[in-house]
């Protein structure tokens, strides 16, 4: 993150936000009481549903040995939804945390000139106790069909409570179906 004043002494910045495993951004700033506030509007993204997807297919796998063309298509075979290849390890990286509250661990690894990922899941290690979290029905051919995974598993209040700890007067409770 870098912070560049316009002039200085204007009171007036961007901070631009580069890195591997962030989006890259860029936001105006201007210093008021003692503290550099935000000028520009927010957008609020989509969760990503990527780590909800590996954690579900890794209950039933338990084990993966293999590149990131193959999971990606192991996980669009599963969920129907693509996940492209080319993002699979940054998304990996980017949900490292998240994956591993959820009993899920990975690495990366070099091998005879080819690259593989290596995924581990342990239910003693998983925070949902084994739930699976992406929502999906079951047809009576047998076969998946994916609902939106986010409208069941994130409501947004209404914001009426006083528990605001957002600071912006926007309350969001998570409620996961089960």
């Amino acid at each position: 993150m870098v912070l560049v004043e316009n002039k200085r002494g204007s009171r007036v910045a961007k901070l631009y936000c580069v890195g591997r495993d962030v989006e890259n951004l860029e936001l105006n700033l201007v210093f008021r009481d003692c503290k550099w506030v935000v000028t520009d509007e927010v957008e609020t993204k989509e969760k990503d549903i990527f780590p909800f997807a590996v954690h579900d297919f890794m209950i039933e796998q338990k084990y993966f040995k293999g590149s990131a063309t193959e999971l990606a298509e192991l996980l669009k075979k599963r969920f129907g939804t693509e996940f492209h290849s080319n993002n699979i390890t940054k998304k990996l990286v980017q949900h490292g945390v998240e994956l591993e509250t959820l009993g899920v661990k990975f690495k990366s690894a070099r091998s005879h000139g080819k690259r593989f990922l290596e995924l581990v899941y342990s239910v003693s290690g998983d925070g949902s106790d084994g739930k699976i979290l992406w929502a999906e029905t079951v047809d009576h051919a047998g076969t998946h069909e994916v609902a939106n995974p986010l409208s069941a598993l994130f409501e947004q209040g209404d914001g009426s409570t006083s528990d605001d700890q957002s600071g912006d007067g926007r309350i969001i409770d998570i409620q996961f179906s089960e």
